[in-house]
């Protein structure tokens, strides 16, 4: 399909739009020969910022998957984007397969697309909405009906807040947003900021966006995208590390010395939590009556010999590979479930020698 054979209604191809120079940053076809003109005049001074967005792309990755495995099973993506590229409910979804997820966003050409490339999804919805109004936001059928505010639920603002100057007060918005959520909730926001960036690179960034549909953009420093989180209890990025706003690359990295490039430095990053909720509610897991599986049928590894012992086996039910775990010997023949996903988790934990300092 050509471009003009794509462009939707009320959409005007000539102008570049900041959600499709995104997604032609990320090696997408969704978007228009402007579009591809402003990226190349970005890229020609300033190469490196490819490398941000695929490092902003991968904190939502992994922010999201972060509070899935903590229990989120729902969430609003305010300013999406094209929903390209492994989005948001795809990574919800390989954790928590009935995750919800409402997409929002201002460009009517990130509709159109959206709505084609999410049809028949279930559980998930985009629509257009204007950041500046979370009033409107919250009274729209499709957050109702997806987004249960009496639990817990995943906020993304991810590169979203450049695009509102200081003097709509961004940060008034976002604590807008934050009040209307469950405590337990959390929030993953990311920023661009010019604090590692030469000022001729900055001034090509923003006379290009100058252009764009939405032609204010404002780079913010550490501790201006640091008060986006005021009141909130910001996670430590990696282990070891202090609660605090990091770059898009150090964020949940193994590795610090090697997490960082000069792309992934052109943002700022957190995850942090609404607090007055002592835990995120989980699931019940199911028990294996429940799951429909004989244990007697199962095929047992056992762990070691002699008392201790553990006796693991593996199935699929519902949809899903379960690890069930039994004490070998044991007279009562109990057996505790867990996700496949769970059972990976904790042998990558032990390989790791995360439970090497427990107490005994």
């Amino acid at each position: 399909m050509n471009d003009a054979d794509r462009v939707p209604r009320g959409v005007d191809p000539t102008r570049p739009s900041p959600a499709r120079m995104y997604d032609r940053y990320l090696g997408g076809t969704a978007n228009f020969p402007a579009d591809r003109d402003a990226v190349s005049r970005i890229l020609a001074l300033v190469p490196e910022i490819r490398d941000a967005a695929w490092a902003n792309r991968g904190f939502l990755q992994r922010a999201v998957r972060w509070m899935a495995i903590r229990g989120i099973r729902q969430f609003i993506d305010l300013g999406a984007g094209l929903p390209t590229q492994r989005c948001t409910h795809e990574v919800a979804r390989a954790i928590t397969p009935d995750a919800r997820v409402l997409y929002t966003d201002s460009d009517p050409s990130v509709i159109a697309h959206g709505h084609e490339i999410l049809a028949g999804v279930p559980g998930v919805a985009v629509i257009q909405a204007d950041f500046r109004q979370p009033a409107a936001l919250f009274s729209r059928p499709d957050m109702k009906r997806l987004i249960n505010l009496g639990e817990p639920a995943g906020l993304l603002i991810v590169a979203l807040t450049q695009f509102i100057p200081d003097t709509e007060d961004p940060w008034r918005l976002v604590e807008q947003y934050i009040a209307a959520l469950a405590p337990g909730s959390y929030l993953a926001l990311s920023a661009p900021t010019a604090d590692h960036t030469i000022g001729p690179k900055i001034d090509r960034i923003l006379d290009v966006y100058a252009s764009s549909t939405i032609p204010v953009t404002t780079p913010r420093s550490k501790a201006e995208i640091s008060r986006f989180f005021a009141g909130l209890e910001i996670v430590p990025p990696y282990r070891g590390a202090d609660p605090e706003v990091t770059s898009a690359g150090l964020w949940d990295c193994e590795d610090p010395d090697a997490a960082e490039s000069d792309g992934s430095r052109m943002f700022y990053v957190a995850v942090a939590r609404k607090p007055g909720a002592t835990s995120v509610a989980q699931a019940a897991k199911p028990t294996v009556a429940e799951l429909g599986i004989s244990a007697d049928a199962l095929t047992w590894r056992c762990s070691s010999a002699g008392p201790g012992a553990i006796e693991v086996a593996f199935a699929h039910a519902h949809g899903q590979q379960w690890a069930l775990v039994r004490l070998a010997g044991d007279p009562d023949g109990r057996v505790s479930v867990f996700s496949r996903f769970e059972w990976d988790c904790f042998l990558d934990g032990v390989r790791n020698g995360e439970f090497d300092d427990a107490a005994s």
